[in-house]
């Protein structure tokens, strides 16, 4: 199906590719889909393998006030396989409405969703956005003013069957969670993130592992920002950063651990630059709440973290961790 410039289908909800064995496609060339109050969901590949193209300009607004708000999932069962590319300038998804929305890449193990933001198209959504469910997604988002935006919060990797998700940024990119941006969330869970190249990412706190294994790979020209808390292994498994090459940036605007209840390890090299305002913690723990940077203890609800391991290196002229204030510790206790 096309729709094209000047044409809108109102709907209350839409599957493509329905059922395993089928295939579907839809096309949304400068037209619009507009979503009505209801409680239905919007799927791209229920069973089957669909694929939904928003170009040149066009729109796909889910915004509706149903109960518990609107959903959209791409790829739902096992086998299934879902595609989402919006590009251009103007081309815009869009997840709304009250109550709690949600944008899922991956729900079922076994099954495969890939996103591609690129060239200025944008993906907003009111509530959350997992990139990695319950099954495996992969998503890109690349060119100035390409976008995803979270109202809530933007995570790479859910359960275990998601394991594999994995996000780049880069070329101008952005991928924003308004709260929490997480990497591997649960146990046997992994993940991985490139940015590089004027790339993004950014949330009021950046968990890089919480019970699960990630990797975050911030590359030549590459930004991550937290305005809050950055934690690395934050509650479990083995997670890694590494701050690589010339413009390469992590901003740790509200303290810094590394290793909390899991095994964390920092390399800056080539030129990459950590700075951290606030506690910067190698191996810290906490015994309550009131603990680790900036409540870094209740992050995820998933504190208190102790009982890990920490590690950074700094290597290679031009290379810094800037511990600005007010301390920098090494295998500490922390206890409010």
């Amino acid at each position: 199906m096309i729709v094209p410039v000047g044409a809108q289908l109102n709907t209350p909800g839409f599957t493509i590719g329905n059922m395993a064995g089928s295939t579907g496609e839809v096309i949304v060339d400068g037209g619009k889909i507009q979503g009505i109050p209801s409680t239905g969901q919007n799927v791209i590949g229920n069973g089957g393998a669909g694929v939904l193209i928003i170009r040149n300009g066009g729109t796909v607004d889910t915004t509706v006030t149903p109960p518990g708000g609107s959903l959209t999932n791409i790829g739902i069962g096992p086998s299934s396989m879902g595609t989402l590319t919006v590009e251009g300038t103007g081309s815009t998804y869009r997840e709304g409405g009250t109550g709690a929305p949600a944008f899922v890449a991956a729900l079922g193990g076994g099954s495969l969703a890939t996103i591609n933001i690129l060239a200025g198209g944008a993906v907003f959504s009111a509530g959350t956005i997992q990139i990695g469910g319950t099954g495996r997604a992969t998503a890109t988002i690349s060119g100035q003013g390409s976008l995803a935006l979270a109202g809530t919060s933007l995570g790479v990797g859910v359960l275990p069957t998601a394991a594999g998700s994995s996000l780049t940024v880069t070329d101008g990119g952005r991928a924003t969670a308004t709260t929490l941006f997480y990497m591997a969330f649960n146990a046997g869970n992994t993940a991985s993130a490139t940015v590089s190249n004027g790339g993004t990412i950014s949330g009021t706190t950046l968990l890089v592992g919480f019970q699960g294994d990630a990797d975050l790979q911030i590359q030549s020209g590459g930004t991550a920002v937290a305005s809050g808390s950055t934690a690395i292994a934050g509650g479990g498994g083995s997670s890694t950063v590494e701050v690589s090459g010339t413009g390469a940036n992590l901003m740790a605007q509200g303290g810094l651990l590394v290793g909390g209840g899991g095994d964390g390890t920092l390399t800056i090299s080539g030129g990459g630059i950590v700075s951290v305002t606030g506690n910067t913690f190698i191996a810290g723990q906490c015994s309550d709440s009131g603990g680790l940077p900036v409540s870094s203890c209740s992050m995820a609800n998933g504190g208190p973290f102790q009982g890990g391991s920490g590690s950074v290196t700094v290597t290679g002229g031009g290379s810094a961790l800037n511990a600005v204030q007010p301390s920098l510790s090494v295998n500490t206790a922390w206890a409010r």
